[in-house]
């Protein structure tokens, strides 16, 4: 049980990192100087969150865990938007919520190839560590 608790840990202080930073005001932050330069930034946040959280869910075990980082990364990204409409000089952009969905979308999909890589498992949704022939192993060491 402790360590499925630390599995939460990661993304859920990424997500309070993003609330965080979402609420500092827009004339403290750097600006990129090329058009839609702010999309790139939430596409990389994003695409994070969306590996974290699609990670987590495939070590819970849960059923289509990518599918689930995505909703939670766009879920996020809306509430995000409307937490920066009370930010003074921060603004709520419907693109800025869809380059959040892209990006989890991206991060889950990037989580996907992670565990197919490296879990040594043909099924990529597999939990890490179990074996889709044999989903109950014998008991540890």
């Amino acid at each position: 049980m402790k360590k499925q608790l630390s599995f939460w840990f990661p993304p859920i202080g990424y997500a309070l990192l993003i609330f965080v930073l979402s609420s500092i005001e827009s004339a403290s932050l750097p600006s990129l100087r090329f058009a839609l330069g702010d999309k790139l930034i939430h596409l990389g946040e994003y695409g994070l969150f969306g590996f974290l959280f699609a990670r987590l869910f495939v070590q819970l075990g849960w059923n289509n865990p990518y599918l689930w980082a995505v909703l939670f990364a766009s879920f996020y990204g809306a509430t995000d938007e409307i937490h920066q409409f009370y930010v003074p000089g921060r603004t709520m952009e419907v693109y800025d919520w869809i380059a959040d969905t892209l990006g989890g979308f991206l991060g889950s999909q990037a989580c996907r190839l992670w565990v197919k890589k490296f879990s040594g498992k043909s099924k990529a949704g597999s939990p890490v560590g179990q074996n889709p022939q044999n989903p109950n192993p014998p008991a540890g060491p």
